[in-house]
């Protein structure tokens, strides 16, 4: 077995809260080669994102809610799938917010999809 591909304690098991709230600085002094270094801090944080959403997960939505926010693009669409697959009244609200403001228009796209998600979950809720 090689070491560099044994699991590392500060690693494992990955929580993606924290992974969500990780700045370019933060993730080169924790990932810098390892196998995580390969995707990016952005590659990292937009699976961090997915991984969120589809858990469903209430206690990643004031991450997520940040991640709206981030200079990337395809972070803050993300962010969007993200909230509106977890729904809920945080997640409307910030996306509404978030929308009014939004000036990319693929963004705006994902947040007008995550709205309507978002929307019939809670009706059905």
């Amino acid at each position: 077995r090689e070491a560099e591909f044994e699991p590392r304690a500060d690693l494992s098991p990955a929580d993606v809260l924290p992974l969500l709230a990780l700045d370019e600085d933060r993730y080169t002094r924790q990932f810098a080669g390892t196998p995580l270094d390969r995707p990016g801090r952005d590659g990292l944080v937009q699976n961090a994102a997915i991984v969120a959403g589809n858990s469903g997960h209430p206690a990643a939505v004031p991450s997520l809610v940040q991640l709206l926010g981030d200079d990337n693009p395809v972070l803050r669409s993300t962010a969007a799938w993200a909230l509106g697959r977890i729904a809920g009244k945080d997640s409307l609200v910030a996306l509404r917010d978030r929308r009014a403001v939004e000036d990319n228009p693929p963004v705006q796209e994902e947040i007008d999809a995550a709205l309507l998600v978002s929307s019939e979950r809670s009706e059905r809720e």
